[in-house]
């Protein structure tokens, strides 16, 4: 630990540390806070993510004390009024049953639109153990929610230590947006009995040979004349390729590349055809299927991916990004 934030949290005791471990951007207001007022010290050990909130929103609109003072003396539900969260009883009791987690003010935001929407917080009012991060992975995810999704994010971002797992949120995301897009138009059976990422990789995988298969066999309403006509021509790509990466150039590129890479990329016509993603190849060191998006004024990875969905080698990953750079 740093020296400047070990010097903070001296002398703390370990329940207003954990909140502080949780914003450490608000670390001083919340040590402030809590060793002034017996109240907020209370919330920080009843529902300590409701007493982030409000201490966020005391700094962003220039609370005075006895405004929050005040505002400590109310019940939880008026307190969530006052950070933007809907004044219900329902809200309240999630925020003091989140399992707290690091997160920067961003995340904070993204954390308070999920608890925004009254279809979050009922999925999550009936899951044994929310947490930070089910808030923060609905806010990123916008697609059709069931029942099993809290335990899916459970098994797919936690250890057996319950530790969050660098990097899975990225890929859940992937493979529910992908699944998502091969299944029927609003059919959600397949999905409803998904709670484990093996079983959620087994209807991906069996999703996209289904796809290729009816691709190959004529059967699928994605032919290339089909989606010309569907969205026009194929967008132009947003950055040149080199010698090692080639951009997809028409529709029936992206549905070849689909099926000899036997993954789903074919599915991406919308994607592609709204400007949001563009498809690139890599033949050499290895095959590589790379899809960037935009961010901001720059293009980045959305994410890429070897035959059956394999991680591309260090190598040819360090060669996505050197081509990214050198744009």
């Amino acid at each position: 630990m740093a020296s400047k934030e070990a010097t903070l949290l001296a002398g703390i005791p370990e329940t207003v540390r954990h909140v502080i471990h949780a914003a450490p951007f608000l670390g001083l207001e919340l040590a402030q806070v809590c060793g002034q007022s017996a109240s907020a010290y209370e919330l920080a050990e009843s529902s300590p993510l409701l007493l982030i909130f409000l201490v966020d929103t005391g700094v962003q609109e220039g609370w005075s004390a006895d405004h929050f003072n005040d505002l400590l003396a109310q019940k939880q539900t008026v307190q969530c009024a006052a950070v933007g969260l809907p004044n219900a009883s329902a809200v309240a009791r999630l925020l003091r049953r989140c399992r707290l987690a690091p997160m920067g003010q961003r995340e904070l935001q993204e954390i308070l639109r999920t608890l925004q929407r009254a279809e979050d917080v009922r999925l999550l009012s009936h899951h044994p153990h929310p947490s930070v991060a089910h808030l923060s992975f609905l806010a990123r995810y916008e697609r059709d929610r069931w029942p099993g999704l809290p335990s899916l994010i459970d098994e797919a971002l936690f250890d057996p230590d319950s530790r969050l797992i660098p990097g899975r949120s990225t890929w859940l995301h992937r493979m529910l947006t992908d699944t998502l897009q091969m299944l029927p138009d609003g059919n959600l059976r397949a999905l409803r009995s998904v709670t484990t990422s093996r079983q959620l990789q087994t209807l991906h995988d069996r999703l996209v040979e289904r796809f290729n298969a009816r691709l190959r066999d004529g059967k699928d309403q994605r032919s290339a004349d089909q989606l010309q006509r569907r969205h026009g021509d194929y967008p132009a790509p947003p950055l040149a390729g080199n010698e090692l990466i080639v951009p997809i150039t028409s529709w029936q590129g992206l549905l070849d590349e689909g099926q000899q890479m036997s993954h789903c990329v074919g599915s991406y016509d919308r994607l592609v055809a709204l400007g949001q993603v563009a498809i690139y190849h890599m033949g050499s060191p290895h095959h590589v299927t790379v899809a960037i998006t935009r961010q901001g004024h720059r293009w980045v990875i959305s994410q890429a991916r070897g035959p059956r969905n394999a991680i591309p080698s260090t190598q040819a990953q360090a060669l996505i990004l050197a081509w990214l750079e050198n744009q």
